[in-house]
C-alpha cells in the first residue's frame, strides 16, 4: 500500500530455535533482564524475547534499521519459520488512529466548504481543521517514507543475522501456519 508502513514477511533458517534466539538476544537489552549489559558488544533492539516470540525496538544510532519488529518462532529442530512484522510504529492502532483523524477532519471541512459554497475555509475552526490534517498527513508520508527506506536494509540485517532465506506463505507447512 502507498502509505501503510508495516510489513510482514516470512524467513526460513536452518538454525534450531535456541540459536536463533540467543542470536537475537546478543543484539538485544532484555527487559526481563532489567536491561543489563554484560560486554562490549553494542546492541541494536531492546524489548523482550522468549523461547516463541519476541517484541523489539530499534535503539540503533545509525538509519538502517526500522523503528519496531515482532516476531514468533515456527518449526522444529533444524527447519525454522520465523514471521517477522516490521513496522513505523509498534502498533498499527496508531495508523488506524492517524486515519481516522484525517478522514474525519477531511469530513468536516469538506462539510464546511460545501455550506458556505467556498473552495477556501471560512471560519477559524475549518482552518484548524484544515491545518491539523495537513500536519497529520506529512507526519503520516515522513514516517512512511523513512520506513520504506529502511525496509530493505532491515530486512537484509535479520537475513544475515539468522542465516535465512525470505520464503512466500505457500511454503510453510500448514502446520506452522
Amino acid at each position: 500500500m502507498f502509505i501503510y508502513p508495516f510489513k510482514t514477511i516470512i524467513l526460513k533458517s536452518k538454525k534450531n530455535r535456541l540459536q536463533i534466539k540467543d542470536l537475537l538476544m546478543r543484539e538485544s537489552f532484555l527487559s526481563d533482564a532489567n536491561y543489563r549489559k554484560t560486554d562490549n558488544h553494542s546492541r541494536v533492539f531492546f524489548g523482550s524475547l522468549t523461547d516463541q516470540d519476541f517484541s523489539l525496538e530499534t535503539i540503533e544510532k545509525g538509519k538502517r534499521m526500522i523503528g519496531f519488529c515482532r516476531g514468533e518462532f515456527r518449526g522444529s529442530d533444524n527447519d525454522m519459520f520465523i514471521f517477522l512484522s516490521l513496522g513505523a510504529w509498534a502498533h498499527q492502532r496508531v495508523f488506524l488512529l492517524f486515519g481516522t483523524i484525517i478522514l474525519s477532519c477531511l469530513y468536516f471541512l469538506a462539510k464546511d466548504l460545501i455550506e458556505n459554497h467556498s473552495p477556501i475555509p471560512q471560519n477559524t475552526g475549518a482552518l484548524i481543521l484544515l491545518g491539523l490534517c495537513l500536519i497529520l498527513i506529512a507526519v503520516l508520508y515522513a514516517k512512511t517514507r523513512a520506513f520504506s527506506r529502511r525496509l530493505d536494509t532491515s530486512i537484509a540485517y535479520f537475513l544475515s543475522l539468522w542465516d535465512a532465506e525470505r520464503i512466500d506463505l505457500d511454503e510453510v507447512p500448514l502446520v506452522f501456519r
